[in-house]
């Protein structure tokens, strides 16, 4: 089903404390994320345009991203593969959205690249935010497809064996 690791996410902590992490990592950049698209919604209310629908997208699609990283937390920590699975198809598509993203950003700058040269500053502008894009979608690829491979690893030690979905972590008091 993917690539697997063995014992621990990154030769530091194991497969199951790995997943929380990236279980909050993920929850955090989303309420980053779905934080700027509810700023533009409030401001877009407070005046006389209408919210367009990439702002009704993006506060869906983050909304959904919160619940399903707060499914992660919770599969991780009570050993639910089926909780953890739902991160896994929902990253899957994120990281396929990116990579969409990536090369469309690399067509356009190739397109910019060659065609004619006459607009001046403005062409420069638009390859400078095309490359700065396709590096930001980069990273979010190689990151994305980590969590991937540290989730399903530790879904997949949750299906092979019964023993290790028995011991849910403890409560403990800081």
């Amino acid at each position: 089903m993917c690539i697997r690791l063995r014992a621990s996410c990154c030769g530091c902590c194991s497969l199951r404390t790995g997943s929380i992490v990236i279980g909050v990592l993920h929850l955090v950049l989303s309420f980053v994320t779905g934080g700027f698209y509810v700023y533009r919604w409030i401001r877009a209310m407070g005046s006389d345009v209408v919210p367009t629908e990439e702002v009704f997208v993006g506060v869906a699609v983050f909304g959904v991203s919160v619940l399903v990283a707060v499914l992660l937390i919770i599969g991780a920590t009570h050993n639910n593969p089926t909780l953890c699975l739902i991160w896994v198809i929902w990253a899957g598509l994120h990281l396929a959205l990116a990579i969409a993203l990536a090369i469309y950003a690399g067509v356009v700058t190739f397109a910019l690249s060659v065609g004619p040269n006459d607009a001046g500053g403005f062409v420069d502008l638009i390859r400078f935010l095309t490359i700065a894009l396709m590096a930001i979608a980069g990273v979010i690829i190689v990151v994305l497809s980590y969590g991937i491979i540290v989730v399903c690893s530790h879904y997949r030690d949750l299906k092979d064996s019964p023993e290790v979905r028995s011991t849910p972590y403890e409560m403990q008091l800081v």
